[in-house]
């Protein structure tokens, strides 16, 4: 039998009982960076706080980056409670 990928990532979601749809809290994470990010490429930050412009400027790119990185990498505000209680269900 031959799996396509998105069948393979499924099989295993659906084997380590992975929910990848993110929570309230994971939701309002998202929209904060996604917030951080407009802030930082827009205009409002240097009219609001012209001395912080001027500190971060050449750092924005990286910055924005980060915020992407960070994006990508939210679980949940109890990431490891599932694992845990996994580890403890097989001893």
């Amino acid at each position: 039998m031959i799996f396509r990928r998105g069948q393979v990532v499924e099989l295993l979601k659906e084997l380590y009982m992975i929910d990848d749809q993110l929570s309230e809290w994971g939701e309002q994470q998202k929209r904060e960076l996604e917030s951080n990010i407009a802030l930082l490429l827009g205009r409002e930050l240097e009219e609001l706080e012209p001395n912080l412009h001027k500190l971060i400027v050449r750092n924005v790119p990286n910055l924005v980056a980060l915020h992407n990185v960070a994006i990508q990498n939210i679980t949940n505000e109890n990431y490891t409670q599932p694992f845990v209680q996994q580890i403890s269900a097989h001893r």
